[in-house]
């Protein structure tokens, strides 16, 4: 930047880095700041995405662009051979290529509730014990981790993990919002009929709540909580589903213009020794 000292050293941060995002007033508060008695403090901010080297002996300090993916230099071999690779990927240490799912499996939608009429169980003087309606179940996924472009998607993901064995095929979907929704073939005979409406008259405050957990931030800058009870059966049914922006993860990767601030800061440090960095 300046041709009378041609040995300055840039350090480039991205806004993601120092641009902290508030819900509460929807607001972004820079974290940079330049208002010490001897001027400004290079912290976290500043090492995000470098690699940092400090030469006490030698009184320097070293930056290097960092790829921040830990699975280039650490196999699942060098891990913790006492965890499942699913336990370290959760954890946050670990993060393929591959979108990982939560689970369990929750029921958004029962095979009872996609039915638009019962009358075919119900005429009266027939016997429909034998007749079978069709109908769809769609059962939702939480994202742990997206993924990246070289890996398997989270739809792939979805449906290679699926235990549906029917003989027509699923549909799987993934909006971007943290989850994944799976709606599935299936068929309700009437004789269940009376069993599947005393499921979903079951009284919550009797069931055990499953897991709840906010999802990965997705490409659309939303996560997801879906809070869910096991009835009965064992199934966890959802009863209820929260949404809230978010600003990391995959949030922005696919779309650059979705990451609300694009402008770099770039610190330069004045008569540093290139040969020396």
């Amino acid at each position: 930047l300046d041709p009378t000292s041609p040995y300055d050293v840039l350090i480039a941060i991205p806004a993601t880095n120092y641009m902290e995002y508030s819900p509460t007033t929807n607001l972004y508060t820079s974290r940079l700041y330049f208002t010490e008695t001897h001027g400004g403090v290079l912290g976290a901010n500043a090492m995000q995405g470098h690699n940092v080297i400090f030469d006490w002996e030698y009184e320097r300090v070293g930056f290097a662009e960092s790829t921040c993916d830990y699975t280039d230099e650490h196999s699942i071999e060098q891990l913790d051979l006492d965890k499942t690779v699913e336990e370290h990927q959760i954890g946050g240490g670990v993060h393929g290529d591959d979108c990982l799912l939560g689970a369990p499996a929750i029921l958004t939608q029962s095979c009872l509730q996609s039915l638009d009429g019962l009358d075919a169980c119900r005429l009266p003087g027939t016997n429909p014990k034998n007749a079978i309606l069709e109908g769809r179940q769609v059962w939702t996924r939480r994202v742990e981790h997206p993924g990246t472009a070289a890996g398997m998607s989270c739809e792939d993901a979805a449906l290679l993990e699926s235990d549906y064995s029917g003989n027509r095929p699923p549909t799987i979907e993934c909006d971007g919002t943290g989850v994944c929704f799976e709606s599935r073939p299936c068929d309700l005979p009437c004789s269940d009929l009376e069993k599947e409406e005393k499921l979903q008259l079951e009284d919550p405050d009797d069931a055990d709540h499953c897991p709840a957990r906010w999802s990965s931030c997705d490409y659309q800058c939303e996560q997801t909580l879906i809070v869910s009870m096991k009835k009965s059966d064992g199934v966890c049914y959802e009863m209820d589903r929260y949404t809230r922006p978010c600003h990391k993860d995959a949030c922005g990767t696919d779309d650059p213009c979705r990451v609300p601030y694009l402008v770099h800061s770039v610190v330069a440090f004045k008569g540093a020794m290139k040969q020396l960095w």
